[in-house]
């Protein structure tokens, strides 16, 4: 005669292997999740240095263009006043040099006009990193309040 067990259930090996393979799925998916976070809060970097960068050109364009002849070109970059937003601080620092064109050497009043911003990226341990993020602009400004005007 045949006797059935009426206990069903998992032993021990079986237990462990589950649990085993479920912290490993929740250790992926948490390191995805801080990897994601961590890629949103660079790409949240770039978008304010970029917004700075802009609004900075925008603040000093009018005082370069009726300043023209006291920006001469220098070596020595402008350092401009540090910003500090969501505990990290980015650095500006602004060259103004004469554009020089050897065809016009005479009617050529363009100012070429490089703004760099830096700052620190933090790593998943919350630690900066000892290099610097850079991001770059170029621009040039016309000083077309200079030009005679023609008349009639």
């Amino acid at each position: 005669m045949k006797t059935f067990n009426l206990f069903y259930g998992l032993n021990i090996v079986e237990l462990c292997v589950a649990i085993v393979i479920i912290g490993l799925a929740v250790m992926t998916i948490t390191g995805m999740f801080i990897a994601g976070m961590m890629g949103m809060k660079k790409g949240d970097n770039l978008v304010l240095a970029t917004n700075l960068v802009q609004s900075t050109l925008e603040l000093y364009e009018e005082e370069i263009l009726y300043n023209f002849d006291s920006y001469t070109g220098s070596s020595i970059p402008y350092t401009l006043p540090e910003i500090t937003f969501d505990n990290v601080r980015f650095t500006r620092k602004m060259f103004i040099r004469d554009f020089t064109d050897s065809s016009h050497p005479v009617t050529n009043r363009i100012k070429k006009v490089d703004l760099s911003v830096y700052w620190y990226e933090k790593s998943v341990e919350g630690k900066t990193w000892e290099k610097p993020k850079e991001i770059k602009f170029t621009t040039y400004i016309n000083n077309y309040l200079d030009y005679p005007v023609k008349e009639p």
